[in-house]
């Protein structure tokens, strides 16, 4: 019969720890992922009509 030695008494039990914390660790779903934030600007005909072009209308 083999002899066991301290370590192996030391590593069974932690190896069956971290196989279980593989195992449910895979059981647990993330949370869906949130929509994105998207913000979307369409404009047409501003010709020069921005306050980056110095108009004193436009806010921008």
């Amino acid at each position: 019969m083999l002899k066991k030695s301290r370590a192996t008494y030391k590593i069974i039990p932690m190896a069956g720890i971290i196989l279980w914390l593989g195992v449910a660790g895979g059981l647990v779903t993330a949370a869906p992922p949130e929509r994105p934030n998207v913000l979307f600007i369409v404009s047409d005909d501003l010709n020069n009509m921005l306050g980056s072009y110095g108009d004193g209308l436009a806010r921008t």
